[in-house]
């Protein structure tokens, strides 16, 4: 094992932020490691506020369209201030509903002196987090993991002497508990609760007759000599070994938790220790070990917190490979087959008001939380976000409805419950029906990289078809006759307007450049799936293709840039961190094309004047610039921007940190999982590009990742890419197909695909290399060393 897949720290975590996280996508544990008042905070991924009778509810219908009428009409006539009242005094929901912290296991251990050689590691490998030290009469070593095959979260205690533990386990949430072999926790959900900037209602509700959702957890110490209880605690004597199995349940899933909850522990007990971490071994490696990135980091036993003090030479480079892998990681540990999908902060939280409410924000987090999971071979981690899309478009249809439209919508904030209607507040983040449409690239995306023609007919067009229907709906004509949309706004960000009496700021304006640009991906996008399903003869593709060339295009403004809106308007924050009028860049590719160099000269700009006027404040918007460099092959600015989210933008355990937040929650910043996962989806676009038809090998390499290696990234059509390079040049490449087709690969340099001493195919005329694969079969790529065919 490298310590490019160990994150170390020789103290123990002082606080959440320094604790090591794991995950099974259901069950989530930080875990400090202390071996004297040892704390592990708990949590399920269904455990959130909200009505229990509100799954599988259609969702309450609204009717806007009136006051729709009223907005269009004062955004025709430039009243934008008084299309932003309308909006949010008449137009406005309910919060969604938070995701909440199950309990804290505090372990307390008399410890005789001082506690020598620590050392506290995350095997981000084997999913694992162990720590050792010693005492002036012993030694302690600590080992814990969360395993999907058991479903249980397992802690071992190894001393080389007979010891004894003290054992608690507490909620923020109302409960009980009880003590006996086994420590009990029931406990129950508030009904509803609002985020904690909402100081206009209760924040926390209880209410007996719509109540809140039932949990459980169970904790089986196993190994024990004496047992021995009180009201709060459970005292345990053992002689070298003690393990505890750690189960938790909500009433989502199952009515009974506690009985699913005790089942869980004493069939992994019974299983034994040994048995049941060979099992989460071999589960865990089977998605980690798929991908392998090395850019020549040299190894050290430092700390994390040290490592992240030096970042220069070798030292930077082992650290991003630390980044890359955590991104995985993280992934991995908090979305599976079976689970919600990963939330703000994934599955882990410690806060009963966690920041915005640890949400689904769908107008760039959730999907950058995603980003990574095709292009690092990781596609079966995507199943939670899928199946959320699908329940999420049958809760739109009434969101839709309530705009006057067919088909299906939501909005930015949604939740457990699947809830699609906007939220309290500002035009600027609560009223934006776009996120269905976005969502759409997803489930699009997981078809190019498996091309699972079922998928394609059974989920894929169906939900596209909803959020067809919606945007021929919502499209209104404008001034010149295309198609545009009104109201329209551009997330969290807002625009300057009016100078004879002074500048005032607005929201709501029309046909902004990230509504058109959705809307044209999902055009763009059904149009080709309806012709790979042989439904190009439909009513409704015929539509969106006529619908598709109407809609206003895109604008470059006064500053070189590409336009956020409709007309050039001012910024109110030139360094706005959220960069979405850019999104046919990436994650979309429609300014892709080399036919668009000026638009993408104009996305170039728009990156330089958002860093020069500071890029927001967060890891994640970081992240973001990190991978929209990467699509302009600009590799030394996309690690520039990796280098800062390291400096500036990382907790000492690496977590990501929305950084000098404005809002209530933490002078310090909070985490937000979006940024680890974004940048690893950044720095695989950096090595690998698949969006154009093509393979493209290395197409933003930055200088100081002058030699190194990848394994086993994916790229759309089911090929699966090696690729090694030195001097800054690509020295050969491997490419499987998962089925027989034909396949293109472009590099920076000529191409070459031999059979033995045998020249197959060299690169054309521009430099892209085709051949036709076999299934299961390995071509090996390397630079052309003679002239072009």
């Amino acid at each position: 094992m490298t310590n490019r897949h160990t994150l170390r720290s020789y103290n123990p975590a002082g606080q959440w932020t320094e604790a090591y996280p794991l995950g099974n996508g259901t069950l989530g544990a930080m875990v400090y490691g202390d071996p004297r008042n040892e704390i592990i905070e708990l949590n399920i991924d269904t455990l959130w506020s909200g009505c229990i009778t509100k799954k599988g509810n259609t969702q309450e219908s609204r009717n806007w369209t009136g006051s729709l009428k009223k907005v269009r009409e004062h955004i025709s006539n430039k009243k934008y201030h008084q299309a932003d009242r309308v909006i949010e005094k008449e137009m406005g929901g309910m919060w969604t509903e938070g995701y909440l912290p199950a309990a804290s296991l505090s372990i307390k251990k008399t410890v005789q002196g001082d506690v020598e050689n620590y050392n506290r590691e995350l095997r981000m490998d084997q999913g694992i987090v162990a720590s050792s030290s010693s005492s002036a009469l012993s030694r302690d070593n600590r080992t814990a993991f969360a395993s999907l095959p058991g479903n249980v979260i397992i802690y071992k205690i190894e001393t080389d002497q007979e010891s004894e533990i003290m054992i608690s386990l507490n909620s923020l949430l109302k409960h009980n508990r009880s003590f006996g072999t086994e420590i009990i926790l029931n406990g129950r959900a508030p009904s509803h609760m609002d985020p904690p900037y909402d100081k206009t209602s209760d924040s926390l509700l209880y209410d007996e007759k719509d109540r809140g959702m039932d949990f459980s957890i169970a904790v089986l110490p196993v190994g024990a000599e004496t047992i021995s209880t009180s009201a709060e605690s459970m005292t345990v004597s053992f002689k070298k070994e003690l393990i505890l199995y750690i189960a938790m349940s909500t009433e989502y899933e199952e009515m009974n938790g506690l009985e699913r909850c005790l089942k869980s522990v004493n069939e992994a007990a019974l299983k034994g220790y040994e048995k049941n971490l060979e099992e989460h071994k071999k589960d865990f490696k089977s998605l980690y070990n798929r991908v392998e990135l090395d850019l020549g980091g040299r190894d050290s036993y430092i700390g994390i917190d040290e490592k992240l003090k030096r970042m220069k030479g070798p030292a930077a480079l082992r650290i991003e490979e630390l980044l890359f892998n955590y991104g995985r990681y993280l992934l991995i540990s908090s979305s599976r087959p079976g689970s919600r999908p990963a939330n703000l902060q994934g599955i882990w939280n410690n806060t009963l008001f966690p920041p915005w409410s640890s949400n689904y924000t769908l107008n760039i987090n959730t999907q950058m939380n995603y980003w990574p999971v095709e292009v690092c071979n990781l596609s079966e981690c995507h199943e939670p976000l899928l199946k959320f899309i699908e329940e999420l478009s049958d809760r739109g249809e009434n969101s839709a409805r309530s705009l006057g439209c067919n088909g299906s919508a939501s909005h930015h904030n949604s939740d457990l419950w699947a809830s699609a209607l906007q939220v309290k507040g500002s035009p600027a983040y609560a009223f934006w029906p776009m996120s269905g449409v976005w969502l759409t690239m997803h489930l699009w995306e997981h078809y190019l990289y498996c091309e699972d023609e079922i998928l394609l007919q059974e989920k894929v067009i169906p939900i596209m078809e909803k959020s067809i229907l919606f945007c021929l709906d919502w499209l209104v004509e404008n001034e010149k006759n295309d198609l545009t949309t009104s109201p329209s706004t551009s997330p969290e960000n807002r625009f300057r307007f009016g100078f004879r009496f002074g500048f005032r700021t607005g929201a709501a304006s029309s046909g902004t450049t990230m509504d058109l640009s959705l809307i044209r991906e999902l055009f763009n996008n059904y149009l080709e799936a309806c012709r790979r399903a042989g439904k190009d003869k439909n009513e409704l593709f015929i539509k969106a293709e006529k619908a598709l060339d109407r809609i206003h295009p895109f604008s470059i403004g006064k500053k070189g840039q590409l336009q956020e809106w409709n007309e050039d308007f001012y910024e109110s924050a030139t360094g706005h961190r959220h960069l979405s009028h850019l999104i046919s860049l990436f994650p979309g590719k429609e300014l892709t094309d080399k036919k668009n160099s000026s638009f993408l000269q104009a996305c170039r700009k728009t990156l330089e004047r958002r860093t020069r006027w500071g890029k927001g404040w967060t890891g994640w918007s970081i992240a973001w610039h990190s991978v929209l460099r990467a699509r302009l092959g600009d590799g030394n600015e996309a690690e520039e921007n990796i280098s800062y989210l390291l400096k500036e933008c990382s907790f000492p355990n690496l977590m990501g940190k929305h950084k000098l937040s404005p809002l209530p929650f933490s002078k310090a910043g909070v985490f937000q999982i979006d940024s680890n996962l974004g940048i690893t989806a950044a720095m695989a676009e950096m090595l690998l590009q698949s969006h154009n038809e093509f393979i493209h090998l290395l197409p933003a390499l930055p200088e100081r990742w002058e030699c190194g290696s990848v394994r086993g990234l994916r790229a759309r059509g089911g090929f699966e890419v090696d690729i090694q390079w030195d001097m800054g040049k690509l020295l050969s490449a491997k490419i499987m197909s998962a089925e027989a087709k034909d396949c293109a690969v472009k590099s920076k340099d000529p191409l070459e695909l031999r059979s033995g001493e045998k020249v197959i195919s060299v690169s054309d005329e521009n430099g892209i290399l085709r051949f036709q694969a076999e299934k299961g079969c390995e071509y090996r790529i390397t630079e052309r060393k003679g002239q072009l065919l």
